[in-house]
Parts: structure tokens; C-alpha cells; sequence
């Protein structure tokens, strides 16, 4: 009996890596070509409100699952993304995110026109004061393997991450550990905490096309 129990644990170990081998980025390439029109153009932006649209080459894969995962049960909310995310099987998004993750990364990039939107050095003492570096570490670079996957917010778009800090604010997006750091900063804060992690040297970039 014992021996059998032994089998049967090795046999689903064996299958969960086996699953997780199975991520072909080759194939998420090509599902991907779909996300090219918006997230493979420089400076692209949403309608409404007006932002643009994130860099998601080179972003950690397990944060870009649950990103996806979240549109198409529509824990997340955008229009498009959870219209394009709908039809999408488990093992497509993982084969997407496999494949979007490896991108880009063997290099970071800095992006140093972020003092549009506020003060990358006000903006890196407001962090530094809220703990921020706890999950995405001290200069937006957030380590692999966080739970819940915590995104790299290094050199992505100053006026992305302002809208998302708003909307953490205003919980139209929810997250149990973004509203409690936000609710108290005011708009110049967040514009400017916003503005110092864009203004960091980090992998993301906007996709091949």
C-alpha cells in the first residue's frame, strides 16, 4: 500500500512538471500577435481614460498568468482585455505569458522622460516611506516568485502607473495590499511616486511586432 501511495505522489509530481514543460513560446508568440496592435506600439494609448497602454515585454511571467487569468474571469476589469482574454485556455495563457516574460529581458532600458508627470526624487522618499520596496523591491525590479506575483514597475509608463495607483485608490482595482499604501496620498504624491519608478533602468519593453 505504502508503495503504491509513493507511486502515485511521484506520478503527479512527474505530471505537474510535465505541465509546466509544456509551456511553448514558440506558440504564445503567435497567439500573441493579437496584443501587438496595442502593446507593440510605443507610446500607444487607452481611449478612455487617457494613459498608455503598459510595456509588457520582459515582465515576470507569473504576474502576467495572473494578470490574464483575472481579465477573463473579469476580476479585473478593461474592455478589451477581457474581451481578448475570454476565449483563452489555461495553457494559452501560460504559453502567452511564457513567451511575453522572455523578451527582452537580457537588458534593462531607462525611460528618463518621466519627470512629466511629477518628481522621480519625492516620488523614491514616498516609497521608500511607504515600504513599497517590500514586493517590488527598492528600485521597482520586484524579485520572481512573490505571492501574490508582484509586477516589475521599473521603466513602465509614468501615466500607466499613475492611473493605476488611482484606481487602487478609488478600488476600481482591487488589491488588499495596493489600497492600504495609497489612500492616503494625495494626487501630487501619487504623480510623483509614479514618476520615480518609471524613471528606473528595469526589462520592460514594448513588444516585437
Amino acid at each position: 500500500m505504502r508503495n503504491t501511495v509513493m507511486t502515485l505522489a511521484l506520478s503527479c509530481l512527474v505530471g505537474i512538471g510535465t505541465a509546466w514543460a509544456e509551456e511553448d513560446t514558440e506558440r504564445g508568440r503567435i497567439l500573441a500577435e493579437t496584443c501587438v496592435g496595442c502593446h507593440g506600439v510605443e507610446g500607444y494609448t487607452n481611449a478612455y481614460p487617457t494613459y498608455k497602454v503598459p510595456r509588457i515585454a520582459g515582465q515576470h511571467e507569473a504576474y502576467l498568468v495572473d494578470s490574464l487569468q483575472n481579465y477573463r474571469e473579469t476580476n479585473r476589469q478593461h474592455p478589451t482585455m477581457v474581451g481578448q482574454s475570454q476565449a483563452l485556455s489555461e495553457e494559452q495563457i501560460r504559453d502567452i505569458s511564457a513567451y511575453l516574460a522572455g523578451v527582452g529581458r537580457e537588458d534593462k532600458r531607462a525611460y528618463p522622460r518621466a519627470r512629466s508627470i511629477g518628481n522621480p526624487d519625492r516620488g523614491g522618499q514616498i516609497a521608500e516611506d511607504a515600504g513599497c520596496q517590500a514586493c517590488h523591491g527598492t528600485d521597482g525590479n520586484s524579485p520572481e516568485g512573490m505571492q501574490p506575483p508582484s509586477p516589475i514597475i521599473a521603466g513602465q509608463y509614468a501615466d500607466y502607473l499613475y492611473q493605476s495607483l488611482k484606481q487602487y485608490q478609488d478600488g476600481s482595482r482591487d488589491s488588499a495590499t495596493m489600497a492600504p499604501l495609497v489612500e492616503n496620498l494625495d494626487d501630487r504624491e501619487l504623480r510623483d511616486l509614479a514618476a520615480f519608478y518609471a524613471s528606473q533602468p528595469g526589462p520592460l519593453k514594448i513588444m516585437p511586432r
